[in-house]
C-alpha cells in the first residue's frame, strides 16, 4: 500500500532498539533486507497509521497523552525468524491532529514476550512526547520570527 504519505515521521530515539534488532542479522544481505522491511513498514504507516495489523496499546501507569494522540503497536513478521519469537513489534504514537507518527520502540517477541517493562516504556514515551513538544515550540518560534521579519519589510520607513 505505497502512496503519498499523509503522516510524517518525527525523529525520536528509537535507534537503540532498531540497531539491536539489526544486529540479529549477520550477513550484509540480511541486514539490507531487514532495512528494506522497516522502510516499507514505515512508508505504509505514513499512508495508514492504523492498519489492521496494529492495535491500540495501553499506556504505562502515570502517563497520559494529549488529546487526539494514540499509542499503538504494529505486529509484523521478521525476516528469517520463525515462530512466535520471529514476530516483530513496532510501538508508536499517532498524532491525528498534526498528522505525525512518533516511533517509540521496536522489538521481537523473543526479546519481550509481552512488551517492554512499564518503567522503561514510560521513559521512552516521555522522551518522545518531549521531543515532539520541543519541535512544535521551535516551529512556532520560527514562524513568529518569520512574521516579525515580514512585518519589518512591510513597514514603510
Amino acid at each position: 500500500m505505497h502512496g503519498s504519505p499523509i503522516f510524517s515521521l518525527v525523529q525520536t530515539p528509537i535507534e537503540r532498539s532498531l540497531k539491536k534488532l539489526e544486529k540479529s542479522y549477520k550477513s550484509v544481505r540480511e541486514k539490507q533486507t531487514f532495512q528494506r522491511l522497516i522502510i516499507d513498514l514505515l512508508t505504509d504507516l505514513c499512508c495508514d497509521p492504523q492498519p489492521l495489523r496494529s492495535a491500540l496499546e495501553p499506556l504505562p501507569g502515570k502517563i497520559s497523552l494529549p488529546p487526539r494522540w494514540e499509542f499503538r503497536k504494529l505486529s509484523f513478521a521478521m525476516l528469517g525468524l520463525r515462530g512466535a519469537s520471529g514476530q516483530g513489534r513496532l510501538m508508536y504514537l499517532v498524532n491525528s491532529a498534526e498528522y505525525k507518527l512518533i516511533l517509540v520502540w521496536i522489538y521481537t517477541h523473543r526479546e519481550f514476550e509481552g512488551r517492554p517493562d512499564d518503567k522503561s516504556l514510560r521513559l521512552v514515551l516521555k522522551d518522545a512526547i518531549h521531543t515532539v513538544s520541543e519541535a512544535a515550540e521551535l516551529a512556532a518560534n520560527e514562524e513568529e520570527n518569520i512574521d516579525s521579519i515580514n512585518d519589518s519589510f512591510s513597514d514603510p520607513l
